[in-house]
């Protein structure tokens, strides 16, 4: 049965509840879903077995013709019940392409703007789609294939508090609640998080003192905002309610000596405890190079450390270990959790920048993007253990976790 639904249409994106039930009733694969990554020097959109790392599709067109370069990074995000990636601003539109090599063409949906973020409900149910300048948070039913509610976030038409802001987005991250109810994400042109319910209803704003990069989810259900920082105004994590946004903890984040702030992405320990954040700065002075590890329910900082340039995006390797990904640096370094010591340096041959991706996988493996060749890469101990097929140069946004 399973070798005739796979020959069959079973990789193609299911539209009806029916067929959308069978495919959760399907077995997953330990490694996780396929990995899409996507170039904006050419608008299209390739596709990696995650354990094998082998092409699984390519699609570089939009309708018989070759796709667009995107002005604006093209964002992705995985639904393995529907084996199916979600990609913003593919033929200027969201997109909904299957996994199979001989699957149906892409399936577009013009949401009337150019898109950021996206994010898939708890439920698998709904998507969240950002618009890039425009302030509007988009609701879509992924299984109709419809726009179910949208949100005004703010006035875009007002000067932003701070500028510029960072690649150019208003409202990079949608994030949703634990429990599906709605999300909270950015109006970074007058520097607040909302809280939109899912048919589009804005619950709560919460102001900050710089624009908030993105919003990390506790196991708790605490929103950990990580506030960017601006000139000499210092980054902060700071600690909300969710079902209000109220204010539940401030956290400095120290930043080494003549260092410009701009905090970027961040992670949670495997228990929870702990945060890493890194400072990317700037993104033309290229000058971030700080890591911090912070105690998020005491308010405590553990330690600050220089790592890579760009220090853009952390994650834990285990409870005692975080990993530090540069944009424009060609390694990574690992420190020790507890005090901040370089642990191991892992260079990454044949790349002058890595891409907006960082993921560590059950077995310990580490997965990255090279956006100078274009390739996945996978990692185990500091060594390169597998790499993907060189799609080439402008392939710096992924499906795999930031």
């Amino acid at each position: 049965m399973r070798i005739a639904l796979a020959v069959a249409s079973v990789l193609v994106c299911f539209s009806t509840h029916a067929l959308a039930a069978k495919a959760k009733d399907k077995p997953k694969a330990k490694t996780g879903p396929p990995i899409a990554v996507t170039s904006r020097m050419d608008g299209s959109v390739s596709i990696f077995d995650r354990a094998s790392l082998k092409l699984l599709r390519s699609v570089p067109e939009v309708g018989g013709a070759p796709a667009a370069p995107s002005v604006w990074p093209m964002l992705s995000v995985a639904d393995a019940a529907r084996q199916c990636v979600y990609v913003g601003n593919f033929g200027g539109s969201l997109a909904r392409i299957s996994y199979a090599k001989t699957a149906e063409p892409p399936a577009l949906l013009d949401l009337g703007a150019p898109l950021a973020g996206l994010a898939l409900s708890p439920d698998g149910k709904t998507l969240a789609v950002n618009g890039v300048k425009d302030l509007v948070v988009r609701f879509v039913d992924v299984e109709t294939w419809k726009e179910t509610a949208r949100a005004s976030l703010g006035a875009a038409t007002d000067e932003p508090k701070h500028k510029p802001l960072t690649f150019g987005v208003a409202s990079p991250h949608p994030v949703w609640l634990a429990d599906g109810s709605g999300i909270v994400t950015q109006d970074n042109i007058h520097e607040e998080v909302v809280l939109v319910a899912k048919d589009g209803t804005v619950k709560a704003r919460r102001a900050f003192r710089t624009a908030v990069h993105t919003v990390l989810t506790a196991p708790d259900g605490s929103l950990l905002a990580l506030v960017e920082g601006d000139g000499a105004t210092a980054p902060q994590v700071v600690v909300l309610k969710p079902e209000t946004l109220e204010v539940v903890r401030e956290i400095n984040v120290p930043l080494a000596d003549g260092e410009t702030p701009k905090l970027h992405h961040g992670s949670l320990s495997p228990d929870g405890e702990l945060l890493v954040v890194a400072n990317m700065g700037p993104v033309a002075a290229a000058s971030g190079v700080s890591a911090a590890v912070i105690k998020w329910k005491t308010g405590d900082v553990a330690w600050t450390a220089p790592t890579v340039r760009t220090a853009a995006h952390a994650v834990f390797l285990a409870k005692d270990k975080v990993l530090v990904l540069g944009h424009r640096s060609p390694e990574m370094k690992v420190l020790d959790a507890a005090t901040g010591t370089v642990l191991a340096t892992w260079e990454i041959l044949g790349t002058a920048s890595l891409g907006h991706a960082l993921e560590v996988q059950p077995d310990g493996t580490v997965l990255a993007l090279d956006a100078t060749l274009g390739r996945v890469l996978r990692y185990k101990n500091g060594e390169l253990t597998g790499e993907s097929e060189r799609v080439g140069d402008g392939y710096a946004e992924s499906s795999l976790g930031e």
